[in-house]
């Protein structure tokens, strides 16, 4: 994240150390995104709390000389991140409200069965599916269905009504990719 170490047989020690992106990002204004940010360490997510307060970057390491990089006005960082729940709720970190307020929070709303049925079709033309697309859409109405069912809203096993979800995206790109 602050340094990029990558082999270098010019040096005496055969390493080069160069920016690594959040650096370059910070000195230079550019635009930073960290997907899934709440599954970064909590170290991590400390320092970047931090710089983000002092708006600047102090990197101390020894045998080097000590270095002080200034925000660029221009530096943006954008985060996401899912839900503290379902399977990696315990690999999740409880964003405080002091790392929050460092960023305007967008929640986004349940996707609908026609934007889903969008993305799957988009999907099932990414990945060259030329197969029927009634079965594309039968897994979008699988996944709305699940979704709302009543039974699985109250279950007694659930800790909550969104713990488990039927296809994520991610499940059903992967579910088109291998019918393609």
């Amino acid at each position: 994240m602050l340094r990029n170490y990558i082999g270098d047989q010019k040096t005496w020690s055969g390493l080069n150390i160069l920016p690594g992106p959040l650096v370059e990002a910070y000195k230079n204004g550019n635009v930073l995104l960290f997907d899934e940010i709440n599954l970064a360490n909590p170290d991590c997510l400390q320092f970047l709390k931090d710089i983000l307060v002092s708006n600047e970057i102090c990197i101390d390491i020894p045998g080097m000389p000590y270095e002080r990089i200034e925000k660029n006005p221009g530096f943006r960082l954008i985060a996401t991140q899912n839900p503290k729940k379902g399977s990696f709720d315990k690999m999740r970190q409880k964003l405080g409200f002091g790392f929050l307020s460092r960023f305007k929070v967008i929640t986004f709303d349940k996707f609908s069965e026609e934007e889903l049925n969008q993305i799957a079709s988009g999907l099932a033309k990414k990945f060259g599916y030329a197969g029927n697309l009634d079965i594309i859409n039968d897994l979008v109405k699988l996944h709305m269905k699940w979704s709302d069912s009543p039974d699985r809203i109250n279950d007694l096993d659930m800790k909550s009504s969104d713990d488990i979800q039927c296809l994520t995206i991610r499940e059903l790109a992967a579910t088109i990719k291998a019918l393609s």
